[in-house]
């Protein structure tokens, strides 16, 4: 049996691959730069230079094909747990594909997220993922429409008409949730999201007034839209339990606003489900370790990073004449996870305990 090649040795060439699969040169290099060959043939040359730990020259690749083998993914804030793990989501399938992926972090700056989009351009990436933290900027929009590679935004919305879109269904999520809770009995329920510039957050807003309304029982006191940090959850839902008719049940609508919420509801001294009904948003350890487990609003975070990864190594594979060269928009599903934060409103179960 062949010994394992030393990680520190002269890194293996693509006649070895060549060789290792069976083939031509010329085969091997148009089967690992995604040229016309069979499947077959492709997988059998991916497990030889795998085998070898062969990877590409990539200046010598981008000399030849004028490709630096670089994707860009641009996040506002990769402290987020869930941003962290869509860019996990994507990375992994990048590198699968034999790509890097070139990180950009604007931390919410609109200004910043002009001038990534144009540093990463400059310095060549073949293709683009974006998650920006205000759709309304005008400016962003003209900028990313002239990019002359592909783009995927992620769950935003542009109007940029060549790009790619994965996006999820908030809807579902929160008309879940609002039923679940007035299943329960309640019918005073606090809202707590994000602003209106971006997708996620007008979905949001928007489901739980449609469902609220249809239920009857909207009320756009209970309702408070802000940043996306602890801090604002912790001050919104502060407020809201501090009402003279507090509600008695709170949807906090993303992840960070969700654990500002928990603080303010302990210090508030609410016990949870008996006092407070509470749905958080993003199975994060914060919420899935707490006592009693929180129902939330979850996504499939990874999901969301491998789809955006997806459409663009497979718009980078393909001809401009081909129809996957299209705008292509994938929506991914969102679902309310039942745990044990969420319980009958106070009143109703001391109704239930009296006529026992």
């Amino acid at each position: 049996m062949r010994s394992p090649r030393n990680r520190f040795a002269t890194r293996p060439t693509l006649r070895e691959v060549a060789d290792r699969a069976g083939v031509a040169v010329s085969t091997a290099s148009r089967a690992l730069n995604r040229g016309s060959v069979s499947d077959s043939l492709r997988t059998r040359v991916i497990a030889a230079a795998s085998e070898l730990g062969y990877r590409p020259h990539s200046l010598a690749l981008s000399l030849r094909t004028g490709a630096t083998k670089t994707v860009g993914f641009l996040v506002s804030d990769i402290a987020n747990p869930i941003l962290g793990r869509m860019v996990r989501g994507a990375a992994s399938y990048v590198d699968a594909g034999g790509y890097g992926l070139l990180l950009a972090v604007s931390d919410g700056y609109v200004e910043r997220e002009r001038s990534l989009v144009r540093m990463m351009y400059e310095r060549r990436v073949d293709g683009l993922i974006l998650s920006c933290s205000d759709e309304s900027d005008v400016r962003l929009a003209e900028i990313v429409r002239e990019l002359e590679i592909p783009v995927v935004l992620l769950d935003r919305e542009l109007p940029v008409t060549r790009a790619h879109r994965v996006l999820v269904d908030h809807r579902q999520g929160i008309v879940e949730a609002v039923d679940h809770l007035a299943k329960l009995g309640h019918r005073r329920i606090g809202f707590i999201g994000g602003t209106l510039v971006i997708r996620p957050g007008r979905e949001r807003y928007q489901a739980f007034k449609a469902a609220t309304t249809l239920h009857g029982f909207w009320d756009e006191q209970l309702v408070r839209l802000g940043p996306l940090t602890p801090e604002f959850g912790r001050a919104a839902a502060a407020v809201l339990l501090s009402a003279p008719e507090r509600p008695t049940a709170l949807i906090a609508t993303d992840n960070r606003q969700s654990t500002g919420a928990l603080v303010a509801i302990v210090e508030g001294g609410h016990e949870m489900a008996a006092d407070i009904s509470f749905v958080g948003c993003g199975d994060v350890e914060a919420l899935a370790l707490h006592n009693p487990p929180i129902t939330i609003l979850n996504r499939p975070v990874e999901e969301l990073g491998i789809e955006a990864a997806k459409l663009l190594l497979a718009s980078l594979a393909t001809p401009t004449t081909d129809p996957l060269d299209r705008p292509v928009t994938r929506v991914l599903s969102s679902h309310l996870l039942i745990r044990r934060s969420t319980d009958f409103p106070r009143p109703a179960v001391q109704t239930a305990r009296a006529i026992g």
